[in-house]
């Protein structure tokens, strides 16, 4: 599908939002708003939505100041959880 499509069936979604490409999107919008929209699109079901604001929960402890400090099994666990989740999301025929 085009480009310019998608932004079209993603405005039905979110009349406000503005961004006319995905650099845009990403300066102008959350990863969790991005995330919901998708939802919201029926690119990904609530169970899918709740896990990936998960990853992005666990991301954001990591990359802002906080006492957590996974380990390295933890990361590794974490890591292939979301490549597993990319693999089953490249099988879907959107």
């Amino acid at each position: 599908m085009e480009m310019r499509a998608r932004f079209k069936k993603l405005k039905v979604v979110r009349t406000k939002w503005n961004a006319s490409s995905l650099d845009e999107l990403r300066e102008e919008v959350s990863e969790f708003q991005i995330i919901e929209a998708c939802k919201d699109l029926k690119l990904i079901n609530k169970s899918e939505m709740r896990i990936l604001h998960g990853f992005l929960s666990k991301r954001n402890l990591c990359a802002h100041p906080s006492d957590f400090f996974p380990n390295f099994n933890q990361t590794l666990g974490y890591m292939a959880d979301i490549l597993n989740m990319i693999k089953n999301f490249q099988k879907k025929p959107y």
